[in-house]
């Protein structure tokens, strides 16, 4: 089975009722990282379809800063940049599981990214020419951050 099939959403859904069933919540971060010219980093994973900002998963006994600074590593290679802020907490609901999501913002850093299993690309993009396939929830966080939409409480 070629590894773009996993990405399916039946099987998606299936996955995500079944982890529901252990544990309907999770807890996420993800970081909105601007270079010196004020692009955006954003990670394409392999499992889901079109480009969001890194993040994933909170570890047990892990803060939700240290997740996203993790995760940011982990998936583009990102090194330097300023502090973290937290810029909102978000709430995704997928199939039967409520999702938690710490935004954080940072700025500066550069990556040096290598494919992995998780993720096939990251770059920098210009946030007023973001790929098409870009993730609506990336679109209205960005909007929210320009100030051209009102903050919402949900992803």
């Amino acid at each position: 089975m070629k590894l773009r099939r996993l990405g399916s959403l039946p099987l998606r859904i299936a996955i995500t009722w079944l982890r529901a069933l252990g544990s309907p919540v999770s807890l996420g971060a993800s970081v909105l990282c601007r270079n010196a010219s004020g692009q955006i980093l954003l990670v394409r994973p392999r499992f889901a379809s079109g480009w969001v900002f890194p993040g994933g998963g909170v570890g047990r006994g892990e803060s939700f800063a240290a997740a996203a600074r993790r995760e940011l590593i982990e998936e583009s290679g990102h090194f330097g940049g300023g502090e973290l802020t937290l810029f909102g907490l978000y709430l995704r609901t997928f199939a039967g599981v409520s999702n938690h999501i710490a935004l954080f913002c940072l700025e500066g850093g550069d990556i040096v990214f290598t494919p992995g299993f998780e993720i096939a690309d990251a770059g920098w993009f210009d946030p007023e020419a973001l790929p098409s396939n870009t993730q609506p929830g990336v679109r209205r966080r960005l909007a929210e951050l320009a100030g051209k939409a009102p903050r919402s409480h949900r992803w």
